[in-house]
């Protein structure tokens, strides 16, 4: 098993670390390391919700969005097939899929049990409904299906690592606590 050392230190800080302070954190090697369980997301969320939230911090403002383009082609991870776009998906599909892929592996990395992204309603052959807007979904230990956004993966992707704030895509650090909640149910934990 593995624990992030920006993980260790907030448990550490959070005094959950047995007999341990920030102080006296052993020095994190790749032997040291093991994922977050069940019990130290608990933890985490418990820290999120007694400690002050800290202030948000604007990132960068200086960026011009370009348009999306005309046709965006998917293909899928799954099954291999392509479908092609033209709709209001091709931007998200081209600029922002891959970083959402991205932060789904490095939640599921940070955790002892399974968390993958489902992407498959992107595919017409996978797509379980046809008629429905395609989506992206979490999936948790292979049981637990939630619908998530960009967005909630940012926030998942902050809190895994021990944060009290998440990253938005131009870098705006904005507090998590507000999002606990929404946090434990993607993750299937038990509201407190």
């Amino acid at each position: 098993m593995r624990r992030t050392a920006a993980a260790l230190a907030a448990l550490a800080a959070a005094g959950t670390v047995s007999g341990a302070s920030a102080e006296e954190i052993p020095p994190i090697t790749a032997d040291s390391l093991r994922s977050l369980s069940r019990q130290d997301l608990h933890q985490l969320l418990a820290r999120l919700e007694q400690e002050e939230p800290p202030e948000a911090i604007r990132g960068a403002m200086c960026y011009r969005v370009a348009g999306p383009p005309s046709v965006a082609e998917y293909t899928c991870p799954v099954c291999g097939e392509k479908t092609v776009y033209t709709d209001e998906l091709t931007g998200f599909i081209e600029n922002r899929l891959e970083s959402a892929r991205r932060l789904a592996a490095a939640v599921d990395s940070a955790t002892v049990f399974s968390v993958k992204l489902d992407e498959t309603a992107f595919c017409s052959s996978c797509s379980r409904d046809s008629l429905r807007t395609p989506g992206l979904f979490i999936v948790v230990d292979d049981t637990l299906r939630s619908p998530v956004s960009e967005t909630d993966l940012r926030m998942l992707h902050g809190f895994v690592q021990g944060n009290l704030y998440w990253s938005t895509e131009t870098d705006d650090r904005l507090p998590l606590r507000d999002h606990a909640a929404r946090l434990a149910a993607l993750l299937g934990l038990p509201a407190e």
